[in-house]
């Protein structure tokens, strides 16, 4: 069914069932304002339960009470809501838009500025009296935190400042430059206020993301419950239009899923048996049924949304340190003005002095310029938890690799099995998949696959250890039986074969596992994990940008570990690993003066990753790794590092640049006001003027994304 309604893209309805049915409205995707007053009236219809925008496909999703709303009034229901949505129609309130009512709420600071300022403009008794009237109204949220932070600071900071200029404008009844001075104030506290909301927006987008509602499959029925219900090993059927409810695999279907609000893919990509998939992303085109391997918080989305919930954007030393010598000079600004005061004995040139500060724009400008970055690299790929580590990436020059699914793929597959003293292939794998099979190392998995793949007994095991970074040693059939590395066996006092028995294999790049039975060794099992295709060129980006050190840590023995590192370019190599020598190799690092980020996904890495100065571990690392990360790179395309360095050094490029524009203007200023040579209105034109355009410059992430770099040139 098509609804046409001038001056409206086509309304359709694309399929509906008792108790729910999808519209889609082409103008949803790219008109956000538009979706919102769709949505709300929608949702202020009698007998709507819920109801889902999905922009990205265009369509809006609505369960209702089949016993309130029947199908044929469908069409009514559409020309109504499309047409509520038009600009300058009624929306009905909800209380889902708490943003539009904060909005109003801090929008009458401003309004009551310009309305004192042409209240004053007015001339006579009237308009003079209503304008210092207003223009003292206006001024009450500087008041307030002039008093809160006087109670709760016990010291000078730069409130007191700007209430003392209000104060002392209001005396000299230049309404004026105080309407001027209280609307500039406001708008600069807006425009942070905003880029908050924004941020904040893109989590309640995520949230949002995970939906209210899924269709859980039992059987041969298709039961709508609510998201909270789903549980890991859940069934559910995804349509076109929709939004996959949870991370999970694909059990059977084919569709194309539009993934780019959590790794800033800019097409759909096909999902089919076997795929992994996301919550939060939307199935454009197809249908899917999607077996859960995480629900609700636990999904990739809900975990970044604590993680952006808990950032703290004003950490940064540079802002830190500006703000400091900012706070710094409220007093000797205070003392200026008195002394002006005293020598001169004019209250306007004090109050010029008054009015600069550097405080403001600083405090305007840094955190904006943070979350406006933070939310940005969110939405292409990379969580960054805090302004610090922004700061710590931006100068990072020495980086410390792990190995295995960091510079390789992660997914190793069993390619040479090696026998010794009599046994076969088959006793090898059999023994050595019974110790590993619960392990959940990237080379175990691949062992047990491997071994099960080949239709092979794998006999059980009575209790096992394992030693990370070394190996596992288990009972089975009354047998010890150790797999691992050569430092591992050989730790045991089990004698191996001379390495030139197996030079090949690891000249191949290939890790070698020894399996040993009784203390006397029986074979090798050797790994193929081939390097990223993007790696090498990575490596190279990262020495042309600047990093001076670039080093690989393995567990791998030193032949293979070597050649992996001739493969991509890396000149030092730390073999055969142990969580403690990664470690040691930050603190030497460290101790040289530089910059440290490593980069990880394992346990073995935890130590490295929380002695460095920025740790980056991949989406697909173990959970210690990814709590405990500063950034998580959030899908497997390496490029994303690079692309998370070049988003930190603009941002720091920016907060500078920021402190660089709200201080030279206001320098001027104080040593103006200080001979007596600025009125309040040009003093309160640079230094509210000059915090604005530093805010407004702080949003530039926001507003224009910087390309991911790949294989040396800009991709869009």
């Amino acid at each position: 069914m098509t609804v046409a309604d001038p001056g409206l893209d086509q309304v359709e309805l694309v399929h509906a069932i008792p108790g729910r049915f999808r519209i889609r409205i082409p103008r949803l995707a790219r008109d956000s304002s538009f979706a919102e007053r769709v949505a709300a009236a929608a949702a202020d219809h009698a007998g709507v339960r819920r109801v889902r925008v999905n922009r990205p496909s265009a369509s809006l999703v609505v369960d209702y009470d089949p016993t309130v709303l029947r199908r044929p009034q469908a069409s009514a229901l559409l020309r109504h809501w499309a047409a509520v949505g038009r600009p300058g129609a009624v929306v009905p309130r909800t209380d889902e838009r708490p943003d539009r009512a904060d909005g109003l709420t801090r929008a009458w600071p401003v309004a009551l500025a310009v309305l004192a300022f042409l209240l004053a403009s007015l001339g006579g008794p009237a308009g003079f009296v209503l304008g210092v009237a207003v223009s003292a109204l206006s001024a009450a949220p500087i008041a307030d935190r002039a008093i809160k932070s006087a109670r709760n600071e016990r010291r000078l900071a730069v409130d007191q400042l700007d209430a003392a200029a209000m104060i002392a404008l209001l005396a000299l009844g230049d309404v004026r430059s105080a309407a001027l001075m209280s609307g500039l104030i406001a708008t600069g506290e807006e425009i942070r206020r905003r880029t908050a909301r924004r941020s904040r927006r893109a989590m309640l987008d995520l949230h949002g993301a995970l939906g209210r509602s899924a269709w859980l499959v039992r059987g041969e029925q298709r039961i709508a419950v609510p998201v909270e219900e789903l549980l890991v090993g859940s069934t559910v059927v995804v349509y076109a239009g929709d939004l996959i409810p949870v991370d999970g695999v694909v059990e059977r279907g084919i569709a194309m899923v539009d993934q780019k609000m959590l790794t800033g893919e800019s097409r759909p990509v096909r999902k089919e048996k076997g795929s992994d998939v996301l919550a939060g992303t939307a199935l454009v085109d197809g249908k899917l049924y999607v077996v859960a391997t995480a629900v609700a918080d636990a999904t990739r989305a809900g975990w970044i949304i604590r993680a952006l919930d808990e950032v703290p954007a004003q950490d940064t030393r540079a802002a830190a340190y500006a703000n400091r010598v900012a706070d710094g000079l409220v007093g000797p600004t205070f003392a200026l003005a008195g002394l002006s005061l005293l020598v001169s004995g004019s209250l306007r040139g004090a109050a010029s002095i008054l009015i600069v500060d550097f405080a403001t724009g600083i405090r305007l400008s840094a955190p904006t310029t943070i979350m406006a970055t933070l939310t940005r690299a969110a939405a292409d790929g990379v969580l960054i938890k805090s302004g610090r580590a922004l700061e710590q990436l931006a100068a990072v020059d020495a980086i410390l690799f792990d190995k295995t699914g960091t510079l390789t793929l992660g997914d190793p597959a069993v390619s040479d099995v090696r026998t010794l003293n009599g046994y076969s292939e088959e006793e090898i794998l059999g023994l050595a998949a019974a110790a590993e099979i619960r392990l959940r190392h990237p080379a175990a998995r691949a062992l047990v696959r491997h071994t099960r793949a080949l239709g092979l007994p794998i006999p059980g095991r009575q209790h096992s250890r394992y030693e990370p970074g070394l190996g596992v040693v288990a009972s089975i059939d009354g047998r010890e039986v150790r797999v691992g590395s050569t430092r591992f066996l050989e730790q045991a006092g089990i004698a191996l074969p001379a390495d030139g028995d197996v030079d090949d294999v690891r000249r191949e790049s290939q890790s070698i596992a020894w399996v040993a039975e009784n203390g006397r060794p029986i074979g090798l099992v050797a790994y193929r994990d081939p390097p990223r295709p993007e790696a090498g060129d990575v490596i190279d980006w990262l020495r042309r940008s600047g990093v001076q050190e670039i080093r690989l840590a393995s567990g791998d023995e030193a032949v293979t570990s070597a050649a992996m590192a001739r493969q991509l370019g890396i000149d030092r190599v730390h073999a055969a690993a142990m969580p403690d020598d990664k470690a040691a190799i930050v603190r030497e690092l460290k101790q040289r003066g530089h910059v440290v980020a490593v980069v990880g996904d394992g346990i073995n890495d935890s130590p490295a990753l929380a002695l460095a100065d920025v740790s980056i571990s991949m989406s697909h690392g173990a959970d210690v790794a990814r709590e405990t990360a500063d950034v998580v790179l959030m899908d497997s395309d390496l490029w994303r590092l690079p692309h998370a360095m070049e988003l930190a050094r603009h941002c720091v490029g920016l907060i500078r640049e920021n402190i660089a524009m709200v201080a030279a203007p206001n320098a001027v200023a104080l040593v103006l006001g200080g001979l007596g040579r600025l009125s309040p209105t040009a003093a309160t034109i640079l230094n509210n003027g000059s915090s604005i355009l530093a805010g407004m410059n702080g949003l530039r992430p926001l507003v224009r994304a910087l390309d991911p770099p790949m294989n040396g040139r800009r991709v869009g």
